[in-house]
């Protein structure tokens, strides 16, 4: 969280500052992805990348996403709506089941 590529442009979606991971392809000059283009299956899924956590992190070598087996990803992301679970056992100490009462 709070991870960003500050003067990195996805090749993709155009977002300036990608943030999050930064996807860099092993085969083509100065091609980049957002962590959204990349699970997104974005570009040719022959080509390998190189994965970048941060700005100054050493690049881990990913192999091609072609041909893989995809799995849904489970957990919290931007724009994700969160609920309480049906094992919730704290009332409203969150706050979110209070009623406003007007006088």
């Amino acid at each position: 969280p709070g991870v960003r590529h500050p003067n990195i442009i996805c090749d993709c979606c155009k977002k300036h500052g990608i943030r999050g991971m930064r996807w860099k392809c092993k085969m083509c000059f100065d091609y980049d992805l957002c962590t959204q283009c990349y699970m997104n299956n974005k570009h040719d899924l022959g080509h390998s990348f190189e994965r970048y956590e941060t700005a100054h992190s050493q690049p881990v070598l990913v192999s091609p996403r072609q041909n893989l087996t995809r799995i849904t990803l489970k957990g919290t992301f931007q724009g994700a709506k969160v609920v309480r679970g049906p094992d919730w056992e704290w009332g409203n100490q969150d706050g979110k089941g209070l009623l406003s009462c007007k006088t």
